[in-house]
């Protein structure tokens, strides 16, 4: 995946209630596919959707270049403000090695995690409850996504893994719990 020059893009799952980021931990495998990684980064999103053409969502980036650091943006009526500006961290891994980022999404706060380990917490000052879960990236430099899962919070406690939304080799089916092959 990349964005054109200069720029950059967003995905949005599909429309469809799985794919929510309501109440949930969110996490995927991300990687630069060369050594030269974006340098305004790349990530996931949360709460995402449009409104009126226009993207409104919180984004978690990183940056893998020889000095690892990562960023959360948001972007309301299609524009991005950084929340909290580029922040070093050894948790992330540089060049081409993959980093499993990871949101929780909560009543009123959003949790942010690379590697297992926490790196920041920030208010939901939006209230945004509901949304798409999505990937960003900038710049021309392609990056890879892998190993997307949502684990609904409310649900695992009843019933650990039964509902979590996995793609990539993994893969499970809710349905028949068998593993898919890719």
């Amino acid at each position: 995946m990349h964005a054109t020059s200069g720029g950059f893009i967003v995905i949005y799952a599909p429309g469809k209630k799985e794919y929510g980021s309501e109440n949930a931990t969110i996490s995927v495998t991300a990687r630069s596919v060369y050594e030269n990684p974006p340098n305004t980064g790349y990530g996931m999103v949360v709460y995402g959707e449009k409104n009126s053409g226009q993207l409104e969502d919180y984004g978690f980036l990183i940056f893998t270049g020889p000095n690892t650091k990562y960023k959360i943006v948001m972007h309301k009526r299609g524009v991005e403000k950084v929340l909290l500006d580029w922040t070093p961290s050894g948790e992330i891994h540089s060049g081409v090695r993959p980093n499993r980022l990871e949101v929780r999404t909560g009543d009123q706060d959003l949790e942010f995690s690379v590697n297992g380990r926490h790196l920041t917490t920030i208010p939901d000052s939006e209230g945004w409850k509901r949304g798409m879960v999505g990937l960003y990236t900038s710049q021309t430099n392609d990056v890879a996504f892998d190993d997307l899962e949502i684990v609904r919070e409310s649900i695992q406690r009843e019933r650990p893994n039964s509902e979590a939304i996995r793609t990539g080799p993994a893969a499970t089916t809710p349905a028949t719990g068998s593993t898919s092959k890719s």
